[in-house]
């Protein structure tokens, strides 16, 4: 008889790796209790109300008296005046204007001069009521030879019929004054307005 062969017997498998076991995680340590046994708690912080803040007064209503006493102390251009208004009823003193710079002081004496010589040239009637009452202002301008280039006007108007006939006669009197009453004259006191106030009062003295 043939003889059986022998099997070899298997190898046995290497054994699996056992994996190491994982690392414990730390708890966290809770806070100790307090003594009643109860775990601490943070208060939490209260707010303190806000002050409530004062009503403010309502400003007091500016009194009658206060208004009449800011209106006395307003400046001169502020405050309103009657001056202008009742200018034209002062009395006049018969002097002519020229204006009020520096160099019109030196024409002062030739306008006087000027003034005398056509109250002359006035033909006022002196011996009606009322009529040395008037002084008429009158604005005209004149040229080198004389002549009278603009006006004559009469400057303070009145309703006043007496004043009117003494104005028109003033105005009769610039005009009759050309050209001789106006030849040399200070250049200053031509091709500029003039203004002459016609006084009866001093008019009509020695009249």
């Amino acid at each position: 008889p043939v003889p059986t062969p022998v099997q070899p017997k298997p190898v046995p498998a290497p054994p699996k790796p056992v994996p190491a076991p994982p690392k414990p995680v730390a708890k966290p340590t809770p806070a100790p209790p307090d003594k009643n046994g109860l775990k601490k708690v943070d208060p939490t912080p209260v707010k303190k109300p806000a002050p409530a803040q004062a009503a403010k007064p309502a400003p007091a209503k500016a009194k009658p008296q206060d208004d009449f006493l800011s209106r006395l102390a307003a400046t001169p251009s502020q405050a309103p005046s009657k001056r202008q208004a009742s200018a034209s009823t002062q009395k006049t003193t018969g002097q002519s204007a020229v204006g009020s710079g520096p160099a019109d002081a030196g024409l002062t004496t030739e306008m006087k001069a000027l003034t005398q010589r056509l109250n002359k040239l006035w033909l006022l009637n002196c011996d009606v009521p009322g009529s040395q009452a008037v002084a008429p202002e009158i604005r005209f301008t004149l040229s080198p030879n004389g002549r009278v280039i603009d006006g004559p006007v009469w400057v303070n108007k009145r309703n006043d019929p007496i004043w009117q006939a003494g104005a028109n006669l003033a105005l009769a009197a610039v005009n009759k004054g050309q050209p001789n009453a106006y030849l040399d004259l200070p250049s200053g006191l031509y091709n500029r307005p003039l203004k002459i106030i016609f006084d009866a009062q001093k008019a009509c003295q020695g009249r």
